[in-house]
């Protein structure tokens, strides 16, 4: 195939007819065009015969903006996934998560089609990007209608993936994720100084404006996890993993969820 032939609407035919579909959320240096990245997107898509979206959020590579807000991190991933659905729907006749039988968007019933099999979904997030793909799942979770939140006419208008039950997401990996920002702080190497004095931790702690509390928000998800952390990561100790998967355990024991915790070898770092 030779790809620099191909239009846009040829990858998107590719996207609406795959098996599975992997949204890629980075970390917090560089972009989605380092190579390292683009390396890790070729074997995910590869190995798992998967279509892997990866994007910027607003600030990093050559997406406008800056990220002032956890939640802008959070729009931004939203609206990949908004993106992935329209897709779908145009060119995968009528595919769609939210199912059928509504005219949302100017969909009518007859043009969903439920004996058409939906691609497996998947959020991969890596360090920071795992904080903004369980915040993802988390909103999609607490938007769905009868959230007093929102009328629910805001709902319909104001994106459709806010009527997504989380049990679309066929699963989350978590890639070196951490408990909240303020504790992934004071941890990594930069933030040495700051744990020699008390009233600066302090202060982080208080006063930092992205919280991002996935040990908040794990245990409430309604999906498949695994976790992917080396031993020998400086930057996000192993710890935070660990946490998160005892958070999880209580939850799991009373579904039918499946958690995984999968521990590279020591040479393995961030």
């Amino acid at each position: 195939m030779n790809i620099s032939s191909l239009q846009s609407t040829d990858f998107d035919e590719m996207l609406a007819h795959s098996s599975r579909i992997i949204l890629y959320f980075h970390g917090n240096s560089g972009n989605r065009g380092v190579k390292y990245r683009v390396d890790f997107v070729k074997t995910l898509a590869t190995q798992y015969d998967a279509h892997v979206f990866t994007f910027d959020y607003r600030g990093f590579g050559d997406s406008t903006g800056w990220p002032i807000s956890e939640e802008d991190t959070t729009t931004d991933a939203f609206a990949v996934l908004n993106w992935v659905e329209s897709v779908l729907c145009k060119h995968g006749n009528g595919l769609s998560y939210l199912g059928c039988g509504n005219s949302i968007g100017g969909r009518t019933s007859n043009q969903c089609h439920k004996d058409k099999k939906l691609p497996f979904l998947y959020f991969y997030g890596h360090s920071l990007g795992s904080a903004v793909g369980v915040a993802l799942a988390h909103k999609l979770k607490d938007s769905v209608p009868g959230n007093t939140t929102h009328s629910l006419t805001y709902l319909l208008t104001h994106s459709l993936i806010y009527l997504l039950l989380s049990g679309i997401i066929t699963g989350l990996i978590l890639d070196s994720p951490f408990t909240n920002f303020p504790d992934a702080a004071l941890v990594h190497p930069v933030g040495a100084i700051f744990r020699i004095f008390p009233w600066v931790k302090s202060q982080i702690n208080t006063s930092l404006m992205f919280r991002y509390p996935t040990i908040d928000r794990i245990h409430q998800l309604d999906t498949n996890i695994m976790f992917v952390h080396g031993t020998a990561d400086k930057k996000v100790p192993i710890t935070f993993s660990e946490q998160l998967y005892r958070k999880i355990m209580v939850n799991a024991y009373n579904s039918n969820k499946k958690q995984y915790n999968v521990v590279f070898s020591p040479s393995i770092g961030n």
